[in-house]
């Protein structure tokens, strides 16, 4: 938004128009404290100056108690100058994502929604609880429950039960069967490798040694052709943030031997 392009107030130099229009829906509660005001504090001269050019403005003093009373004002204003925007954002292309950054109204709807959550839980878990003491000849054991839901959960290591845990972004059925196909066949091909050979050494620090740091301007795409590692895998390996798979060292030696780690990145 641009603060001087103003809807109720007249475009002038130097004057945030669109900031005034934003300001407008709280002049009743400004108008409601000036009013007060005026009615309970005795006003004295010095509160007041007059200029040279005839013009009357508010002393130090006023001026400075008037001060103190911005947080008050700004609160009031917040609401509408996010609707403003938002309502900006809903007419234009762009990636922009309706947040409320001032009032924090949705963060602290989210706040709000996790401590529902966990009362509930911990509820449920008092109530199990008390079941097993006013039973003593034959306790329940405290079920692990989910912390979403409430509900009782698939295995005791996990936290949340399968409805709950399938709303988990990246962990609906369709993406953690293709997650497992691929940690199986990575597996699979490892074990082929190391059937194939025996005889290799692993030493990790020996690769973060002497192979990883010739890496550093390597292209990724020789990397990932080299390897047939994904694009991230191989990013990884050349900053030498993670050492890569042991089927992989001796075509990264090759790598480096070959003097591809000239190239310009």
């Amino acid at each position: 938004m641009d603060v001087d392009m103003g809807l109720l107030h007249l475009d002038s130099a130097g004057r945030p128009s669109m900031a005034l229009d934003v300001m407008e829906p709280a002049r009743p509660q400004v108008e409601a404290f000036v009013l007060e005001l005026a009615s309970q504090r005795v006003f004295r001269k010095v509160d007041f100056a007059e200029g040279s050019d005839g013009a009357v403005r508010l002393g130090v003093a006023l001026r400075t108690d008037l001060a103190a009373t911005l947080p008050r004002w700004a609160k009031a204003v917040a609401p509408h100058a996010e609707a403003v925007a938002h309502a900006l954002a809903e007419l234009v292309a762009t990636d922009y994502r309706t947040t409320a950054p001032i009032t924090g109204t949705k963060r602290k709807a989210a706040t709000a929604r996790v401590r529902a959550r966990k009362a509930a839980s911990g509820a449920a878990r008092i109530q199990l609880a008390k079941r097993a003491t006013t039973k003593p000849q034959a306790p329940l054991p405290l079920t692990p429950i989910c912390v979403q839901c409430g509900g009782p959960l698939a295995r005791a290591s996990h936290q949340r039960c399968p409805n709950c845990w399938a709303t988990q972004p990246g962990q609906d059925l369709p993406t953690r069967r293709k997650r497992g196909r691929a940690i199986a066949a990575s597996r699979a091909e490892l074990e082929r490798w190391k059937s194939k050979h025996p005889d290799t050494q692993t030493d990790p620090d020996a690769v973060r040694r002497e192979i990883l740091p010739g890496l550093q301007t390597v292209k990724l795409a020789e990397i990932m052709l080299a390897t047939g590692m994904a694009k991230s895998s191989a990013s990884m390996a050349r900053s030498g943030a993670r050492v890569p798979a042991l089927r992989h060292w001796e075509a990264l030696a090759r790598l480096t031997e070959a003097g591809l780690g000239d190239s310009t990145s």
